[in-house]
């Protein structure tokens, strides 16, 4: 199914790039948290190797300072891109229905 906007709202946006960097940051550095908590030195805060765990909390806190500023960076960037995109075309989105289980 197709459907055809001219503009989206800024929040929507910013919520698409929030969801996608945020699981893709945090399970990363929640992964090098783990990996810090058996010693090896994958988690670094204030030029300081983080072992431990110590690791295993800053993993998570530098995944989620990624997703905010990288998201912010992202949707301001986006967010003009598309305003002046709108005034020449309509953007045309296409989504799959969800198919309940019943």
């Amino acid at each position: 199914m197709k459907l055809e906007v001219h503009k989206l709202s800024k929040l929507t946006i910013f919520k698409i790039y929030f969801i996608g960097i945020g699981v893709s940051a945090l399970t990363l550095t929640a992964l090098c948290g783990l990996a810090g908590l058996f010693g090896a030195d994958t988690v670094n805060w204030n030029g300081e190797q983080i072992t431990g765990v110590s690791a295993l909390l800053y993993g998570p806190l530098i995944g989620f300072m990624i997703t905010v500023f990288g998201s912010v960076i992202c949707w301001l960037f986006s967010i003009f891109g598309l305003w002046l995109y709108s005034f020449y075309k309509p953007l045309t989105i296409e989504f799959t229905e969800v198919k309940s289980a019943q």
